[in-house]
């Protein structure tokens, strides 16, 4: 997730609130991301919003009939992640409500014996939300949401390495090879990628030791297929 595609303004019909309605970070509200929150893995985005109290921020949509904000940011989903857990990805967002002068209705109270809400990561709000309760106002209360982001069929661009080995009993290079005691072979690591992909600033690291302890050598890098 991109810190610097957060806009965050007062809840308006577009899809991104137009700049007079928009909240200023650092001054409006603070961001701060906290890894691997209550052992679940993933981070935690916390944003702290104090709504500027002016006639632009604190707006009622009559059209609407609502009043609200809205957040936008861009969140990534990197190819791994998606060949591990498919295209899916499933979003959950708690909101507190910690102005005592707005009534909130929640949807979660993990006080209650049926708290009311069955989002798949719940548990790891339940603290927040008993914060909030055992505070000094009971209109400090909490709801969590969550919602399925299907993202669109995913472009693949191959690329990998094979290391095959060449010996003088077989002198081919293969994944796998023979050869006798004592007999020198050769490591071949290639790079391949397919035409519709772009490799740049390539770096690869081969640790061969001291002089004295080498059983091999650097030769050299074949580069003539990349004229091909």
């Amino acid at each position: 997730m991109d810190e610097r595609s957060i806009v965050l303004g007062t809840w308006d019909a577009a899809d991104t609130p137009p700049e007079s309605k928009k909240f200023v970070k650092g001054k409006d509200y603070t961001v701060e991301f906290k890894k691997n929150w209550k052992g679940s893995g993933q981070t935690m985005m916390i944003i702290k919003l104090t709504i500027p109290d002016d006639a632009e921020h604190r707006f009622w949509n009559k059209q609407y009939n609502r009043s609200g904000w809205k957040l936008n940011y861009t969140l990534w989903n990197p190819y791994t992640n998606i060949v591990d857990r498919g295209r899916t990805a499933k979003n959950t967002l708690g909101f507190v409500n910690t102005d005592e002068n707005t009534i909130w209705n929640p949807n979660y109270n993990p006080k209650l014996a049926n708290p009311g809400n069955n989002a798949d990561k719940i548990k790891y709000y339940e603290e927040l939300a008993l914060n909030a309760l055992n505070s000094s106002n009971d209109k400090y209360t909490t709801s969590v949401t969550e919602l399925n982001m299907p993202y669109g069929p995913v472009t693949v661009l191959e690329a990998r390495f094979s290391n095959t080995v060449s010996t003088e009993i077989d002198p081919r290079y293969l994944s796998t090879n023979v050869s006798y005691m004592g007999d020198p072979y050769t490591h071949r690591l290639m790079y391949q990628a397919s035409d519709n992909s772009r490799t740049t600033d390539l770096v690869i690291y081969d640790i061969l030791g001291e002089k004295k302890d080498r059983n091999g050598d650097f030769n050299g890098v074949d580069i003539n297929s990349l004229f091909e």
